[in-house]
């Protein structure tokens, strides 16, 4: 519609005409005006249509997976130390155990006596200064300033009278392995089964060597 008094200069009103300002086309833009004409293969477009499908697929999937991927393998190391932690939880919770039935069973060992050492430790960095006068019952039992739980034992040889002051204790605070620190009448440093053994029958008044000095 050619308004009044409007002038017309090659076929536009007000005499405008219009120019394509269209810029020349990257890579990418060639392509999509490749793939929009017509007289392309239709075999050509549905290759093309499925590679950019994938492809935006696998970057979803690395955008969401990337980040699950990295928690998961958190979750995975924290499951482990756990699992790793509960494990030595459970062996020295074992071993106490086994201690525990070796002085003569819960309730024994209930009453027990403790030992407050006041944050004194030996030479051996262990508990190996008891005497006598220190051991005030003939068991008792504590922890040292690191944590470490001992048992001590004031044992009298049947045959000689003499008397030998047996501790046993934890080697480390986050481990199940004892050791004997002091007065040691085992084969070895480490507190094993057999010596256990002895304990108890030391303990319970059968073995034939030793015996609890009240």
């Amino acid at each position: 519609m050619i308004y009044p008094h409007s002038v017309v200069y090659n076929g536009h009103p007000f005499g405008f005409e219009f120019v394509e300002m269209r810029e020349e086309p990257s890579f990418l833009g060639k392509t999509v005006e490749w793939i929009r004409e017509d007289d392309r293969h239709i075999i050509a477009k549905i290759c093309v249509y499925a590679l950019a499908f994938f492809a935006t697929l696998l970057l979803a999937i690395s955008i969401i997976g990337i980040p699950v991927i990295y928690l998961g393998a958190l979750e995975f190391i924290k499951q482990q130390e756990e699992d790793r932690v509960q494990g030595i939880r459970d062996e020295i919770l074992q071993f106490q155990g086994r201690i525990i039935e070796a002085l003569g069973g819960e309730d024994s060992f209930e009453e027990i006596q403790s030992l407050d050492l006041n944050g004194r430790i030996g030479g051996t960095d262990y508990v190996d200064f008891l005497d006598e006068d220190i051991l005030t019952f003939p068991i008792m039992k504590g922890s040292d300033r690191y944590v470490r739980d001992f048992a001590a034992l004031k044992l009298k040889n049947k045959a000689s009278n003499e008397v030998t002051i047996l501790v046993i204790q934890q080697k480390y605070a986050d481990a199940a392995d004892w050791v004997v620190p002091q007065g040691n009448i085992f084969d070895s440093e480490d507190l094993t089964e057999d010596h256990l053994q002895i304990i108890h029958e030391i303990v319970s008044g059968t073995h034939a060597t030793y015996e609890i000095s009240r």
